[in-house]
């Protein structure tokens, strides 16, 4: 026989939980709408008397696969992955085979609704920007734990803005989180550093200071 190409899509959005057991601040309920094609190669003659018969009765499982296998994603795997697509098409496949239908299926489109999407990256968004500030913290954990380190150039540290509120701008009030630059990383906000007695680094290169001498080894900048 011909090859039989067979187009399906979802008439509903498909509802599924979004949780990864990696990233557990994710955990959401959303939905998502595909579309694809099952190419079929053979069928059993004895359980579908013709061509149309066949596709009628592919569409219809393509569909129902497909929907068990995103409602039934494995918890704490999440949905959006390299390996999504292959594991649908694959389970489509495996369903056809145990109907008589021999099939190749490719989904062409897989994409959350639009109240999905906005729900998702809004969440994504806040995850990304929580471990930003996390990153710039652990950056200067050496200031912070034991006020060491000053390296204070005539460039700015933070080469990526932050994509919401800065959470580092200094506050007199109870808005945002209460930090003041100036005492977090030891510069002051015309990029100036903060006048100290007994440096232990440079405040021009970062190099550490050898013993009580005067000047950097490294750059030759003076002490305080």
């Amino acid at each position: 026989m011909a090859d039989l190409s067979v187009k399906f899509g979802t008439p509903a959005p498909i509802k599924f939980r979004e949780y990864d057991k990696n990233h557990p601040e994710v955990d959401l309920d959303l939905e998502v709408r595909a579309a694809g094609i099952s190419v079929v190669s053979a069928y059993d003659g004895g359980s579908y008397s013709n061509d149309e018969e066949a596709a009628i009765k592919t569409r219809e499982i393509a569909l129902l696969s497909l929907t068990d296998c995103v409602r039934t994603w494995p918890e704490g795997k999440s949905f959006w992955n390299n390996a999504t697509k292959e594991v649908l098409e694959k389970f489509i496949d495996d369903s056809l085979s145990e109907h008589g239908i021999t099939a190749k299926t490719d989904l062409f489109s897989l994409a959350l609704t639009p109240d999905s999407r906005e729900l998702y990256d809004a969440v994504i968004r806040n995850m990304n920007e929580q471990q930003w500030i996390i990153d710039v913290i652990d950056r200067y954990k050496d200031v912070i734990d034991g006020n060491e380190g000053q390296p204070v150039t005539g460039k700015s540290n933070f080469d990526r803005p932050p994509m919401g509120k800065n959470p580092f701008t200094p506050v007199s009030n109870d808005e945002g989180f209460g930090t003041d630059t100036n005492t977090l990383i030891g510069i002051v906000p015309n990029g100036s550093p903060i006048k100290m007695s007994g440096d232990k680094y440079c405040r021009n290169c970062g190099a550490k200071r050898e013993g009580n001498s005067k000047f950097c080894t490294e750059c030759g900048a003076k002490f305080d």
